[in-house]
């Protein structure tokens, strides 16, 4: 067969995995950040909006404060699917259990559905809200920084910047890079994505204590990643949870995980 076929035929391929690495470039955002509906969270004699701005747009955060000024406030952020109206249970929860709660929300989800998500977007966003805790007297040694999925990357950066006294990774990742990966596998994710939330470079110079949950079946993030991370954080506990995956570690068979959360937020040993 005449070798301009070949040549036409490669030539045609490369162009097509060409646009293809293009427009994953230009759309990988909109792919790594399907924010859901948005939902307006209660408010009540418990339930409090923490509202402010970072400099570059409005934050929000759901807040319960806890009524004893020394008591811990679980500060969580929550995964892709996920928006600070869908955790009012847990900041009840929390605060029936004495501690002070808060979900804080990332700019293009819920309540910030107006701002742009990216990396620097939410770490902006994270920070300013986590100085509006501590003028309302809340400590950064009272903080307990919890995460899950996309949130572990977040809460990872708010550790390494000196915020919380523990730390708390569910379903953790070593990059939103590696994640990308593995997923597609055909399209080089390093030179595409540039929101990496690189926790696997992180982590050793996070000093405080650290608790990773992490579903033994999860086929989005997979163990190994968890595991893999309490290597690298000086001082962490890994749990892994037999027959979970990545969106039921809360399901009612997983009971134990929020009372372990709780008691590793209330426990004052160094």
């Amino acid at each position: 067969m005449d070798h301009r076929w070949w040549l036409t035929r490669a030539a045609v391929l490369c162009g097509v995995y060409g646009l293809v690495c293009g427009i994953a470039c230009v759309r990988h955002r909109s792919l790594l950040y399907p924010a859901p509906p948005r939902e307006t969270p209660s408010r009540d004699a418990v339930l409090e909006w923490v509202q402010g701005n970072d400099g570059e747009g409005e934050t929000f955060a759901l807040c319960a404060f806890a009524q004893r000024p020394d008591a811990r406030t679980i500060v969580h952020f929550h995964g892709n699917g996920e928006q600070v109206a869908s955790l009012e249970q847990f900041a009840r929860s929390a605060h029936e259990r004495g501690l002070g709660y808060c979900a804080i929300e990332y700019p293009g989800y819920g309540m910030l559905s107006q701002r742009a998500p990216s990396e620097t977007s939410i770490y902006r966003a994270a920070e300013s809200t986590l100085r509006q805790l501590e003028q309302r007297g809340v400590r950064r040694s009272q903080m307990v920084l919890t995460g899950q999925s996309l949130g572990t990357g977040v809460a990872t950066e708010m550790a390494t910047r000196g915020w919380g006294s523990r730390l708390v990774l569910l379903s953790p990742y070593t990059s939103i890079v590696d994640v990308a990966q593995r997923l597609v596998v055909v399209l080089p994710a390093a030179l595409i994505i540039r929101d990496r939330f690189d926790t696997r470079s992180k982590a050793p110079s996070v000093r405080v204590p650290v608790l990773i949950v992490h579903g033994a079946e999860d086929t989005l993030i997979p163990v190994e990643m968890g595991r893999g991370l309490s290597r690298l954080f000086p001082r962490a506990r890994f749990v892994e949870l037999a027959g979970r995956g990545h969106n039921d570690l809360f399901a009612d068979r997983a009971r134990p995980v929020w009372p372990m959360i709780i008691e590793f937020a209330q426990d004052r040993s160094s």
